[in-house]
């Protein structure tokens, strides 16, 4: 918590630091630029002066050779600024040289020396002006540093108080209000949410912006209580409400499965009650049918989900009511084995699928082993990546196409091809000599879901 402390105001100072350095070399190019052009205008003024003030004097002390009046002329021209030095050659004479400093010939500037007489002007000499010249990188390392240190004093007399002013005005109210909000973020209880104080003092009574933002997330804090006790509230009402249905739905397929019990029982009485082998086998093949519709509601009521079924268990229920019913070997006679993946279906798909598994392993058990004959059946299930597919097996004596072709327009079969175009799936037969495989092929869709 301690690691955002005074962040916001690092961060300010930060920017203040960057706008004062910004603002120091911007003034003090401005003042180079203005200092610049303030010495080129007075450095114009000076030639001026030269030529129109001293330059008269100098021509009648030369054409009088007075070199006391000479010397003081070039002692005044030389201490003009930025002039290295000055000279003076007078024709047939000598020349007079006078300088502050060491004479730089990067720039010079001359004047004749004429003298008027008789309405003439004669040429008797010739006035030298040496100016040394800077290059920009020597004329900002003259002029730049001491006015940085300037501007810069005078820019840090104006951004440190201010920055002071908004660290108490604003930044350690901030800094206050986020500390309180974090240290109740990190452990949330009731405490969370109940209302935010910021102590301090104010020089004006009226409420500011930061009183404002604190009774926007007071405000904000009540409706949070409030979403959260209604929303406690309505998880309570759910889970009831929940269990509720829960309860109902099995009850509802406890009493569906025990009615269709009831329903297969009277069919049973009814099956032996009749007196031909046609009508007591339609009625069994009824009861098979009705059977493996109550073994869905039945497994519905185990399933710890109570809108899905496993359908991996409920092969291995199916599987095992048939074979009580049709081995007539013994119970041995026909070995059967489930495999594969699990794969949940909704009731709208179990119910269809119930039916169909129902026809094809009574068929394995009627028509691949005939007479009680020794054999094996497997189904296996295997969850692909946009369908799944059911595969019933068995090593029967099998089926020649011309006999598939009958079995085909048989009822159970017909049953069959109806309940695969109602759940959109597809059927493939192939048997081959010894053996036969039905293989299904069905989609999933948002009740579906493959189970690991």
């Amino acid at each position: 918590m301690h690691r955002y402390k005074g962040k916001i105001s690092r961060q300010f100072a930060g920017y203040m630091a960057i706008i004062a350095l910004i603002s120091t070399m911007g003034t003090a190019l401005i003042s180079f630029r203005y200092e610049s052009a303030y010495q080129q205008r007075q450095w114009e003024q000076d030639l001026k002066a030269v030529q129109e003030e001293w330059l008269p004097l100098l021509s009648r002390a030369a054409w009088l050779l007075s070199t006391e009046d000479i010397h003081l002329i070039l002692l005044a021209v030389s201490q003009i600024q930025e002039v290295d030095g000055v000279r003076l050659d007078l024709y047939g004479q000598q020349s007079y040289q006078m300088s502050r400093r060491a004479i730089h010939e990067q720039l010079r500037f001359s004047w004749p020396v004429t003298y008027k007489r008789g309405g003439k002007s004669i040429e008797i000499g010739r006035l030298t002006l040496f100016k040394r010249t800077f290059s920009l990188g020597e004329r900002i390392e003259r002029l730049i540093p001491g006015r940085l240190i300037w501007e810069g004093l005078k820019i840090a007399l104006i951004i440190v108080p201010v920055f002071l002013l908004v660290r108490i005005v604003v930044t350690n109210k901030i800094d206050t209000l986020s500390e309180v909000l974090i240290r109740r973020t990190k452990n949330l209880n009731d405490d969370t949410y109940r209302e935010i104080t910021i102590p301090g003092r104010k020089i004006f009574s009226t409420k500011d912006e930061f009183d404002q933002l604190v009774a926007a997330f007071n405000q904000l804090l009540r409706e949070i209580r409030k979403e959260r006790d209604i929303r406690e509230k309505n998880e309570t009402t759910l889970i009831r409400l929940l269990k509720e249905k829960d309860v109902l739905l099995r009850e509802v397929h406890h009493r569906v499965k025990n009615n269709l019990q009831i329903i297969i029982s009277l069919i049973g009485l009814q099956s032996a009650t009749m007196n031909t082998e046609e009508g007591k086998q339609a009625l069994e093949e009824a009861e098979r049918r009705i059977k493996s519709l109550a073994l869905v509601h039945e497994q519905l009521y185990l399933e710890d989900s109570i809108d899905t079924v496993d359908l991996r268990a409920y092969i291995d229920s199916l599987l095992n009511n048939i074979s009580l019913t049709m081995n007539r070997g013994g119970p041995n006679a026909v070995m059967i084995r489930t495999s594969g993946d699990h794969v949940h279906l909704s009731l709208d798909r179990a119910i269809p699928l119930a039916l169909i598994l129902n026809e094809l392993c009574t068929n394995a058990f009627e028509h691949a082993f005939p007479d009680g004959t020794q054999g094996r059946i497997e189904v296996f299930v295997a969850a692909k990546e946009a369908y799944f597919t059911v595969t019933v097996t068995d090593n029967g004596k099998g089926f020649s196409d011309h006999m598939l072709q009958e079995q085909a327009t048989g009822f159970g079969l017909t049953i069959v091809q109806k309940l695969i175009e109602q759940i959109d799936a597809t059927l493939s037969r192939e048997s081959k000599g010894k053996g036969t495989i039905f293989s299904m092929s069905i989609p999933y869709d948002r009740s579906i879901r493959k189970s690991v």
